[in-house]
């Protein structure tokens, strides 16, 4: 009877599969990169992740994460290039301007999760620039205690079924945990 369960219900587990998938792929693209290159290419990343929330939480919708995930990526893509910035400068201006979206929306009294998803943008806002301003190793190692504390965030959203839809923070811890925990790995030994 187990057995019958547990089959059953993995087709729900896909967003596990997809970011397993994913985090091999981060892998690779990690160990091919020189220290000096990690935190330019992984840095954004630790304010883009924290955008997706900001954007669906100022949406109020949780399910659309994950057209905040598309939006934000091209928007980390090309607004450094466009505005010759450091992409994860820009992407921690885009949290500023996410969070402002979200006081304009007036979700502002919905405590305590106005609080926890403020606290974020700082929290991870401060790593990304933190992560810029630093020497590489110090860099990549910072942008790689971004990735990982962000899937603890995953984590803690998922379990509390808030802010987005689960699939997309279970997704997002699986590749969050051990693409930080890499990061900082190679950026210490190498």
């Amino acid at each position: 009877m187990a057995t019958v369960t547990t089959s059953s219900r993995l087709p729900e587990r896909w967003p596990t599969a997809v970011g397993l998938i994913l985090a091999a792929g981060a892998a690779a693209v990690i160990l091919g990169l020189d220290v000096d290159e990690i935190a330019d290419e992984f840095a954004p990343g630790v304010a883009t992740m924290m955008g997706i929330y900001l954007a669906a939480y100022a949406i109020g919708a949780p399910v659309t994460a994950w057209l905040a995930f598309a939006v934000l990526v091209v928007v980390a893509a090309l607004v450094g290039d466009l505005l010759d910035v450091n992409a994860g400068v820009a992407m921690t201006a885009v949290l500023g301007l996410l969070w402002l979206w979200i006081l304009a929306r007036g979700r502002s009294s919905d405590r305590p999760w106005f609080t926890i998803q403020t606290l974020g943008m700082v929290f991870f806002g401060g790593l990304t620039i933190a992560a810029v301003a630093a020497d590489a190793r110090l860099a990549g190692i910072l942008a790689g205690v971004g990735w990982l504390t962000h899937g603890v965030w995953d984590a803690y959203h998922f379990a509390k079924d808030r802010v987005v839809v689960r699939s997309w923070s279970e997704l997002c811890a699986v590749v969050d945990i051990p693409v930080g925990t890499l990061l900082i790995v190679v950026s210490i030994v190498r």
